[in-house]
């Protein structure tokens, strides 16, 4: 069930998408999403995943119509043009959209992925194009969009979880335990 709240938001975000991606150059849905810039970024150590969640590297289908894959999570201090908050840091989540189905498809990283960390707290997706390019836009049938998801998060939490949902009345959704 999608909270109030985060309907309102989803609402919002679907007029906002076209003109944020509009105004990064259009989008990207072949071979690539990756930043312009290398953040300054550790590895994360893998998490092991709890029981019905997936881990980083898994090959996820969400519904009929997605596989999800979480390439690899690391962290970053920011670049040139943005940087966390004191005491925060940037966790960036490489991952891989894959369209299963027979029509084009829209992903936006906003209204498809949530960010939590264990105690339930969410987390907004943050606007850093110098650390990571969001997979956003339309994905042709068989084909995969690239890309890397930015969350601004306090340096002392380390295990997260993301979740994938496909659709807006969140039918079918996907969790992978990610650790900073």
């Amino acid at each position: 069930m999608v909270s109030r709240k985060r309907l309102i938001t989803l609402i919002g975000v679907l007029f906002l998408v076209p003109l944020f991606i509009a105004a990064c150059g259009g989008t990207d849905s072949g071979n690539g999403g990756t930043a312009n810039a290398a953040p300054t970024a550790t590895s994360a150590p893998a998490a092991t995943p709890l029981p019905g969640h997936h881990g980083v590297g898994e090959q996820v289908a969400v519904g009929t119509t997605w596989m999800v894959t979480v390439n690899g999570v690391k962290t970053s201090k920011g670049g040139s043009f943005s940087t966390p908050d004191a005491g925060n840091i940037y966790l960036v989540v490489d991952v891989t959209v894959t369209n299963v189905s027979s029509e084009k498809q829209p992903v936006s990283s906003l209204l498809s992925f949530t960010l939590k960390d264990t105690a339930g707290k969410e987390y907004d997706e943050s606007i850093a194009p110098d650390v990571g390019k969001p997979p956003d836009g339309d994905v042709e049938a068989n084909n995969q969009l690239k890309g890397q998801l930015v969350y601004e998060v306090p340096t002392d939490q380390k295990l997260f979880n993301l979740t994938f949902i496909s659709d807006l009345l969140g039918t079918d959704m996907a969790v992978w335990d990610l650790s900073a």
